[in-house]
């Protein structure tokens, strides 16, 4: 029996956790030993299964970024549960407006997971290049529908797209920071 995706509407936005799969696919991609020791951040983080499980993986830290104020309540209630707490900071916070204002660390590996309607994903990603949030050989890996054609980074953007694999409805694509960015 296949078990729906969807774990709870509010509106019109329907919160659609990553799949195990993905979630593999994404360890697979990085490498278990990448992750270890990295600082993330898990955009849209919805249920916050990505960064709970990179935290697993031994990441050294996770900046959960979510707008719904029920979502943020429920991965304050998961990390403390899983007694992770200690290792993640959680923002209550429209991404990109957070990654345009945001004075937070610097990420070595960064997740998003727009709402899947989002056709545009250009915006995210200038305003993750911009940000001064990525450090130097950074990696970003953006989940999106399949149907959505990834976004080229701008010609003098600091990220360079690597490769976009799919698995069915979903890709995964990812960027690498390839220089340092200019400071805000």
């Amino acid at each position: 029996m296949r078990r729906s995706t969807t774990q709870q509407r509010k509106g019109n936005r329907r919160i659609r956790p990553t799949t195990s799969r993905t979630k593999s696919a994404l360890v697979s991609i990085l490498g278990p030993e990448y992750i270890r020791g990295k600082r993330c951040a898990d955009l849209y983080a919805g249920t916050g299964g990505v960064g709970i499980e990179l935290l697993n993986r031994d990441a050294a830290s996770v900046t959960f970024v979510e707008r719904d104020a029920r979502h943020v309540a429920g991965i304050e209630a998961e990390l403390r549960r899983r007694d992770l707490s200690h290792r993640a900071t959680v923002r209550c916070s429209d991404t990109i407006r957070w990654l345009r204002r945001s004075e937070s660390d610097i990420f070595d590996i960064v997740f998003a997971d727009p709402p899947y309607e989002t056709t545009d994903l250009r915006e995210l990603l200038n305003a993750l290049d911009a940000s001064g949030l990525l450090a130097v050989d950074a990696n970003v890996i953006l989940e999106h529908s399949s149907r959505v054609t990834p976004p080229q980074p701008e010609p003098n953007a600091n990220l360079t797209l690597i490769r976009s694999r799919e698995y069915g409805d979903t890709s995964l694509t990812i960027y690498h920071m390839n220089r340092q960015p200019e400071h805000r």
